[in-house]
Order: structure tokens, then sequence, then C-alpha cells
């Protein structure tokens, strides 16, 4: 198994562990992260659509405490009721080298 698959079945876990709206859906297309062996098999995984993200909303999708939130993120909101996510301090890390690595 490559690292990448190996990181992504690490947060899928954490997911499927912590955030409760996205354990609902996985077991309502009747999967656990068990079943996700190969890049192939995330076609399994259930779509999250932006009435989903408003479920329990702003919150409701963190998969850490509210204590642990940095910065938070907005879309505009001009569908209708901006989205908010809140970032970690890693999220903020990860963010900062994608925008590095993408200004190459």
């Amino acid at each position: 198994m490559d690292k990448k698959f190996e990181e992504f079945k690490m947060e899928l876990n954490k997911v499927y562990r912590k955030n409760k709206i996205y354990k609902e859906k996985m077991i309502e297309k009747g999967i656990i992260p068990e079943d996700i062996k190969i890049w192939e098999d995330i076609k399994k995984l259930p779509i999250t659509t932006k009435q989903d993200l408003l479920k329990d909303y702003p919150n409701g999708w963190n998969c850490v405490p509210t204590s642990k939130i940095k910065m938070y993120h907005s879309s505009s909101g001009t569908t209708g009721k901006p989205l908010i996510v809140g970032l970690t301090d890693k999220d903020i890390e990860l963010r900062k080298e994608t925008i590095k690595e993408n200004a190459k």
C-alpha cells in the first residue's frame, strides 16, 4: 500500500470515528472504512452535498474539539447560507504547503 493511501485511510478512519454525520452516510451505504482497500474503492464512499454540510451548522462536521479550531474559512454564500469550515493549526500548515507547491 502506498504512503498516500495509508494517510488517506488514517483520515477516513478518523472521520468515521469522530464525525457522526459522515458515519451515518457511510452506514446508509452499507460500508465501513475497512471496505476501502484500494484507490478504486473510493467510489463506494458517499458524496457530500452542500445540504449535508449545513446539517449541524456550523460545527457539526468538525472532527476535533472546537477549542482546537484556530481559524475559520467561509464561502461567500452567493447561493444561500455561507459554508464555514474550521481549521486547526495542522490544517493551516497543510494549506500553506499546498499553496506553495501550486505556486511553483
